[in-house]
């Protein structure tokens, strides 16, 4: 479940840039999940009328992960490991 929370919004013509507040939980069958805080950074263009994503990318700023290790090849989906030779 994704919520976002108060939009930064920047029209220019017929493009805008909109950033978001993001809260998204994520829960797996086997036990494990997380809860992420960050932003959803978007640019939205019009086109016959009509407002429509152009991009849209998710970055979380912090990560409470329940029932993972982080391991050798094992990474928590959507948290950068510094410890990654990546």
């Amino acid at each position: 479940m994704h919520q976002v929370h108060s939009p930064e919004i920047e029209v220019q013509g017929s493009s805008a840039k909109v950033l978001w507040a993001m809260q998204d939980r994520v829960a797996y069958e086997d036990g494990k999940g997380l809860v992420g805080y960050g932003h959803y950074t978007e640019r939205y263009e019009k086109r016959d009328g009509r407002w429509r994503i152009a991009s849209l990318k998710l970055t979380r700023l912090h990560v409470d992960a329940t029932g993972w290790t982080v391991s050798a090849g094992r990474e928590i989906p959507g948290v950068v490991n510094p410890n990654s030779k990546a």
